[in-house]
Protein backbone atom coordinates (compact mmCIF):
# COMPACT_ATOMS: atom_id res chain seq x y z
CA UNK A 1 0.00 0.00 0.00
CA UNK A 2 1.74 3.17 -1.28
CA UNK A 3 1.09 6.56 0.78
CA UNK A 4 -1.04 7.75 -1.74
CA UNK A 5 -3.69 4.71 -1.76
CA UNK A 6 -3.27 5.86 2.60
CA UNK A 7 -4.11 9.18 1.97
CA UNK A 8 -7.32 8.30 -0.55
CA UNK A 9 -8.48 5.61 2.16
CA UNK A 10 -8.59 8.17 4.67
CA UNK A 11 -10.33 10.50 3.01
CA UNK A 12 -13.13 7.83 2.64
CA UNK A 13 -13.62 7.04 6.42
CA UNK A 14 -11.48 8.50 9.10
CA UNK A 15 -11.33 5.02 10.95
CA UNK A 16 -9.10 4.27 7.90
CA UNK A 17 -6.35 5.23 10.38
CA UNK A 18 -7.05 3.13 13.03
CA UNK A 19 -7.67 0.51 10.86
CA UNK A 20 -4.69 0.70 9.14
CA UNK A 21 -2.30 0.28 12.77
CA UNK A 22 -4.17 -3.06 12.69
CA UNK A 23 -4.00 -3.99 8.95
CA UNK A 24 -7.91 -4.54 9.35
CA UNK A 25 -8.60 -2.46 5.85
CA UNK A 26 -10.48 -5.39 4.84
CA UNK A 27 -13.60 -4.44 7.18
CA UNK A 28 -13.41 -1.02 6.30
CA UNK A 29 -17.18 -0.10 4.93
CA UNK A 30 -15.72 2.03 2.14
CA UNK A 31 -13.47 -0.18 0.67
CA UNK A 32 -13.60 -0.49 -2.92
Amino acid sequence: MTTEDVIRVTKISPAAIRALEEDRFDTLPGRV
